[in-house]
């Protein structure tokens, strides 16, 4: 994921050392990675862990942005319906990533129900991450040409 957000120019920020501590707590020392990108190893398919590494993330004041690639065991309205509570906790933007639901048809139908979830609270997802590089790159971009251009839309 790191690699192909760089190859959109997008930069992948160090967390602060406090939100590092945060999640080294709450994970074990093996097979994990608490600075960015974080591998949270087997205990991310814990949703509680999941979710409580998510909630230090969002706080932290070095990342703009939330990307949450999902996995297939992730893909059910309970996660999701917790993943848009920690969404409206922050005003940064906010997206998942789906795991590749044309392999697999059942997790294609637990989407099919969360779908439903997500388009109704307006939750953006992608289907791949390129998809997710690709737009967010697109939306880093705009955003820099609209602050070279001093246009400012926080009234609008």
């Amino acid at each position: 994921m790191t690699d192909l957000f760089a190859s959109y120019d997008l930069n992948i920020p160090q967390l602060t050392p406090e939100t590092q501590e945060k999640i080294g707590e709450i994970l074990p020392i093996e097979n994990v990675n608490i600075s960015n990108p974080i591998d949270l190893g087997a205990s991310g398919f814990v949703i509680d862990i999941f979710v409580d590494c998510i909630k230090y993330v969002l706080a932290d004041p070095n990342v703009d942005t939330i990307v949450i690639p999902l996995w297939p065991n992730q893909v059910y309205s309970y996660v999701f319906k917790r993943m848009i509570k920690l969404q409206k906790l922050t005003s940064k933007p906010f997206a998942f990533c789906l795991p590749n639901i044309a392999d697999d048809l059942i997790v294609a139908k637990r989407f099919q129900k969360g779908k439903k979830l997500l388009h109704r609270e307006r939750v953006l997802y992608y289907l791949t991450l390129r998809e997710a590089a690709k737009s967010i790159s697109h939306l880093c971009n705009y955003a820099e040409f609209l602050k070279t251009h001093n246009i400012d839309i926080s009234d609008k």
